[in-house]
């Protein structure tokens, strides 16, 4: 591997070179926004191979595929060496499933493919159905989001839902899933957590791991929480977190687990606060926030330490409408493409439905912009139309793929026809395919027989996906379809399955392919204004940030005003939003809102009103002028 000697560490400050050189005990390192984490994880790393551990027994769990490959290329940089075991915790909880599936015995076999959550819901929604569960999709969302919930927190029992009908409901889908030989994202953990609570299975894996570095920890869930604690030796463990940036609890992240790992590894503790992001005005305001947290955090609150030497830009505004508030954003846009990349220009908002006005406004003034929240390449209809093709000859025990592959492009395949097949007794769908084909002599069989070639031949192709890919909208005539169905923008969606096509043409099999873009994140970057919520902009940054809405009951969210820990959690997440800049942060609130199509009178939260005092203190000392 490269020398790593001491003048590479010249890019660390010295509470970062602490934190890389530290390795005799359990390690909590708390780092403040923009304090440099990422480079001090990517060091210790290469600290770690340098003195002696080996590259391919250090474990570094991370949340995004992003993340990881980021820490994966410094590595590399700093090394010469590829690391094996730096992922996101879904990552590596499908390898330990992968490995050790057959041990379940639950009748998971080891080809089982992953539902991401559109196709887990299809097929919830299915047995919601049948069970006459829910009036809308609303109803049967709501129940599927607490399943996700409670499996944060590891064995699902009767007690965590209102009634026994909402368990049997719960037991159903689970039992579905393993009829489909499938996993939902929240099961790749809990089934890896099962396996790891075996004597042997977690043994094996506490001797493949020399070290173990856990970024983000503040966002861990319980289920995460066993599953590192289950594999670690000897206390050779790093935890890298901030309990100000604890976000996500809705999903199931605890941030008490930084207590919890204080309790149960009595850690050294490095505090990193050097931030390298911010300007001074923005970290002036955000060190202010933290006022605002519950007494029991005090001692790991950060006094965020500028490094920047400009001070940066603030302004807020109150508006009588939220078009006026959207213009203002606009006009403020306009003035910062003199020196700013669009890319670098992100507007950020607490609840998604204050966007349309500022989606218009934008549109009008001619703004091209990306709603990052909206984007989501693998959920467009042509993608999960042509793979559902592939994954179905993948996994004939698939439904979700099935039901969609056999009526997309349409082929006289209706409800009663595919109620039939359905009720054919066979191993696996293709089967009952073939056994109603047979029985069957119209038009319908004859489509289904040559629906049957089409599967069996794209199986044959799977080695080389993006040649199965040719194969399925050549033969379905797939753009004939998208020429009739989407006039409009049938030529956009065909650019989507180009695109498709180049991304599949990475992966030597299908199977690598469904492991791999099921656990990231696809999103085609361009040169455009970022529009998101505050909780999608969690470890990104931009140069200049707008936060509008800053109103009572939409931030901080009214459901979460009235309980303290909920509430400690909106205050870090506009902690958070205040941090994603970097040089420049517009703040805003309306007194009139629409919501639900009605006019409504509104006015200036907690928040906004927090940050206009500390800005006029800052204004009245004439050090700030916004």
């Amino acid at each position: 591997m490269k020398n790593l000697n001491l003048l590479a560490y010249k890019k660390l400050n010295s509470s970062q070179l602490k934190a890389v050189e530290f390795v005799h005990k359990p390690l909590l390192v708390i780092a403040g926004a923009g304090s440099g984490k990422t480079r001090v994880i990517t060091y210790k790393i290469a600290n770690l191979i340098q003195t002696g551990f080996s590259p391919y027994r250090i474990l570094a769990i991370t949340f995004t595929k992003k993340a990881a490959n980021e820490m994966k290329e410094r590595v590399r940089k700093l090394t010469g060496i590829e690391s094996k075991w730096i992922s996101t915790f879904h990552s590596f909880c499908l390898k330990v499933l992968r490995e050790h599936v057959k041990l379940l015995c639950n009748g998971l076999k080891e080809d089982f493919v992953v539902y991401d959550d559109d196709d887990s819901f299809s097929l919830f929604k299915t047995i919601c159905k049948e069970k006459y569960y829910g009036e809308n999709d609303t109803d049967r969302g709501k129940l599927f989001g607490r399943i996700s919930y409670l499996k944060q927190y590891g064995e699902i029992k009767p007690s965590g839902f209102r009634d026994y009908r909402e368990y049997e409901i719960f037991r159903l889908y689970e039992q579905a899933l393993i009829d489909c030989n499938a996993v939902d994202f929240d099961n790749i953990q809990l089934l890896a957590g099962r396996l790891l609570s075996n004597t042997e299975i977690c043994n094996f894996y506490k001797e493949r791991f020399d070290y173990i570095l856990v970024d983000e920890f503040q966002d861990t869930s319980p289920i995460q929480y066993q599953i590192v604690r289950s594999i670690t030796r000897n206390g050779n463990i790093t935890a890298v977190g901030d309990p100000q940036q604890s976000i996500y609890s809705f999903r199931g992240a605890v941030v008490d687990n930084i207590l919890r790992f204080i309790r149960d590894y009595n850690p050294h503790k490095i505090k990193l606060k050097e931030n390298y992001r911010s300007s001074r005005f923005i970290l002036h305001v955000a060190n202010s926030i933290s006022e605002l947290i519950d007494e029991k955090w005090k001692s790991f609150v950060l006094e965020l330490e500028c490094i920047r030497n400009d001070e940066g830009l603030i302004k807020i505004r109150e508006f009588n409408s939220e078009y006026e508030e959207s213009q203002w954003i606009a006009d403020n846009i306009k003035v910062a493409f003199q020196k700013t990349e669009p890319k670098e220009i992100a507007i950020l908002v607490r609840a998604r439905y204050v966007k349309p006005a500022i989606k218009e406004v934008l549109r009008k003034n001619n703004i091209i912009f990306d709603d990052l929240d909206d984007y989501d390449f693998f959920q467009r209809a042509e993608v999960k139309d042509t793979l559902s093709y592939l994954k179905f000859a993948h996994n004939h025990l698939d439904f979700t793929s099935f039901e969609r592959a056999i009526t997309t492009p349409t082929r006289g395949i209706g409800e009663k026809t595919l109620q039939e097949i359905l009720d054919i007794k066979a191993f696996d769908y293709l089967h009952a395919l073939k056994i109603y084909a047979s029985k069957k002599k119209n038009k319908k069989a004859e489509e289904i027989l040559k629906f049957i070639k089409i599967i069996e031949y794209t199986r044959f192709l799977l080695n080389t996906p993006s040649e199965a890919l040719r194969f399925v909208v050549k033969n379905t005539n797939y753009i004939d379809y998208l020429k009739e169905k989407h006039k409009d923008d049938a030529e956009d969606r065909y650019a989507t399955l180009v695109e498709l096509h180049e991304i599949l043409k990475n992966y030597n099999s299908f199977r690598d392919f469904l492991d791999s873009f099921l656990l990231t994140e696809e999103r085609k970057e361009r040169n455009a204004v970022k529009l998101m919520t505050v909780h999608a902009a969690k470890g990104l940054e931009f140069d200049v940030v707008f936060l509008p809405s800053l109103e009572a009951e939409i931030f901080p969210d009214k459901r979460n005003s009235e309980e303290p820990e909920k509430l400690d959690e909106e205050i870090r997440l506009f902690y958070v939003a205040v941090t994603r800049a970097k040089r420049e942060l517009y703040l805003s609130a309306c007194w009139s809102r629409k919501r639900f199509g009605k006019l409504e009178g509104s006015s200036p939260g907690i928040f906004f009103r927090h940050t206009e005092q500390v800005l006029r203190n800052l204004t009245q000392q004439k050090v700030c002028v916004t």
